[in-house]
């Protein structure tokens, strides 16, 4: 591979499989996504840094990638050229060579799979669900209390709001075995 940009061979490559390097890899919006595309496609080889930076600047920008300007896509090259690559490589989840502009996925990239797929961007946190649950619950009593609801029972009310729980429990039981690391 190549000595530019900090890139030393003759240095040990840091153990990948921490998982303090792993979640500091992942701490990162662009690393993610650019690790994303790289692993679904470490099937068609070695990918060029600038496919790879069109690739990322399209999912930051909401654009296709015909849609990418060159503002946009040479911000992305940028930062993945000069920080993100370099570190990737020293952590040893991709084959980078700069000299070249390519990339390839390591066999240590096996260990970002499930990391990447447990709690995808954009999830909505179970704590958030049930605290919206628990206030929907709360409010119904309240009404309950003060006559708001005149064709509810107190029984009733508990059954909805059991039923509520119940559910949610069953749903976030399956989701967390399906997502189980």
């Amino acid at each position: 591979m190549s000595t530019q940009l900090g890139i030393d061979e003759s240095d040990e490559r840091v153990a990948a499989t921490s998982k303090d390097r792993i979640f500091e890899t992942l701490s990162n919006p662009r690393r993610r996504q650019a690790l994303r595309y790289l692993i679904a496609h470490k099937s068609d080889g070695t990918v060029l840094v600038r496919t790879l930076a069109e690739e990322v600047a399209a999912w930051e920008n909401g654009v296709a990638t015909t849609d990418v300007t060159y503002k946009q896509r040479k911000r992305v090259y940028t930062s993945l050229y000069q920080s993100h690559l370099p570190k990737l490589h020293r952590y040893g989840f991709i084959e980078y060579d700069a000299d070249r502009g390519t990339i390839e996925v390591a066999p240590a990239a096996r260990d970002l799979d499930v990391y990447l797929e447990v709690v995808p961007d954009g999830d909505l946190p179970w704590s958030e669900v049930y605290l919206a649950t628990s206030a929907t619950a709360f409010a119904l009593v309240v009404a309950l209390g003060i006559g708001a609801i005149p064709f509810l029972t107190a029984w009733q009310a508990l059954v909805v709001c059991v039923t509520a729980f119940a559910f949610l429990s069953i749903a976030h039981t399956i989701r967390t075995r399906q997502s189980r690391v």
